[in-house]
């Protein structure tokens, strides 16, 4: 019987007020300047990368389920199988590791240890934490090697569980619960069936730079991409300075959150194109074409407050599809695990949430077997679909991207 190995991924974004003063960072009110991240010339061209593995499975995503809403955290997923890289032998490890952006799993190591160390410091206004973790049935023996660079590297725990039972169930959703502000108190449904899990955490607790007034929020109409119309609360921004750029397909600019380290990208295609056509590479690298415009001006906002909820159960297929083939389609690649272990699912459910105060997302991720010219401020009202990135802006590093086309 094949043994089946799991890897679970736990994102968070969560408003300001979520938490207490005890959790990851200070929650000030007074932003101090932001914390760039400092990248060697290696580190620089793997965050690069990162930036194509991204848009890499944005593009699969969409081709797979190219209509209605879509969010994922390319931050979980990089994270998961940057661990899952450190127990395969050389042909799968060669092949995440160029998949993920490095030239060797030491690069790939060295770049993930810094980001667990460096993104939580980025701001000062903002509580942003990691946790990794690592737990294996009691019957099974890991590498001792994959389990030393899960602690040294990655700074996880490394817990053992009885497979099928209820307290394993109990004990996952408490360190999800746990690690993610309460956002996530019961991932597992059912008792853990797998030889192992890896499991990533991160929180993300902000607010906007410049909150929206929730006085100003009005019922307005919002054109979702099936042609219904739907009536949302449309929240309001104005006199405020951004940088953003019109080109003949669509309007981009930031906003940011606290002190400006962390932003949200907003994308709105012209009327009668697809987000799925302008979500790419090029929207968040200035690589516009002759006939676009970027200017730092006046913003005249309007932005649906929305939710949304979305499970992609198919990241595999999607993976394999943009090049994972020897991880997610063949077995023997993992020995250094445990012998037989075999990842052939991923699979991510997310949550996000828009209001005037900030953002509130989460994302759990599994891998196993199972326009204005001048001065005149921009005014652009985003009463249509649209695409969004919430990234940090030093390293361009992506925690979530998405579209959201139906309210």
């Amino acid at each position: 019987m094949k043994l089946i190995s799991s890897t679970l991924t736990l994102v968070g974004i969560v408003s300001m007020t979520a938490c207490s003063s005890d959790e990851p960072g200070n929650g000030s009110e007074q932003p101090n300047p932001r914390h760039s991240i400092q990248l060697n010339a290696e580190q620089r061209e793997i965050a690069k990368e990162n930036l194509g593995f991204s848009f890499k499975v944005w593009d699969k995503m969409t081709d797979a389920t190219p209509k209605g809403n879509q969010f994922f955290s390319p931050l979980g997923m990089h994270m998961t199988l940057s661990m899952l890289a450190n127990g395969a032998d050389e042909e799968a490890r060669q092949e995440l590791t160029t998949f993920l952006g490095a030239k060797d799993l030491q690069s790939l190591n060295g770049f993930n240890k810094l980001m667990l160390t460096e993104l939580p410091k980025v701001d000062n206004t903002v509580k942003f934490s990691l946790a990794n973790s690592a737990w294996f049935d009691n019957a099974i023996t890991p590498g001792q090697q994959f389990v030393d660079v899960c602690r040294s590297v990655f700074t996880a725990s490394v817990f053992s569980y009885d497979k099928g039972s209820s307290k394993a169930m109990q004990d996952v959703n408490k360190w999800c619960s746990d690690n993610t502000g309460g956002m996530i108190p019961a991932f597992l449904s059912e008792p853990p069936s797998g030889n192992f899990l890896l499991l990533n955490a991160a929180y993300f607790n902000g607010k906007w730079k410049n909150p929206f007034d929730a006085a100003l929020t009005a019922k307005e109409e919002f054109t979702c991409e099936s042609g219904k119309k739907a009536t949302v609360d449309m929240m309001h921004l104005s006199g405020v300075k951004v940088n953003w750029c019109k080109t003949p397909k669509y309007t981009s600019f930031w906003l940011e959150y606290g002190n400006g380290g962390y932003s949200m990208f907003l994308v709105l295609p012209n009327e009668g194109l697809n987000v799925n056509d302008v979500m790419e590479q090029k929207i968040i690298t200035y690589e516009y074409d002759a006939a676009s415009e970027y200017h730092t001006g006046d913003l005249c906002l309007s932005l649906p407050k929305f939710s949304l909820s979305e499970d992609n159960a198919n990241l595999a297929n999607v993976l394999c599809a943009a090049g994972l083939t020897k991880t997610f389609s063949e077995s023997g690649h993992f020995s250094s695990i445990f012998n037989g272990c075999t990842p052939s699912a991923m699979r991510q459910k997310t949550v996000l949430q828009v209001n005037e105060s900030g953002t509130v997302a989460t994302a759990v991720t599994e891998t196993g077997d199972a326009t204005s010219p001048g001065n005149d401020p921009l005014k652009i009202a985003f009463d249509r679909p649209f695409g969004l990135i919430i990234m940090e802006n030093s390293t361009s590093t992506i925690l979530y991207m998405g579209k959201v086309a139906e309210l």
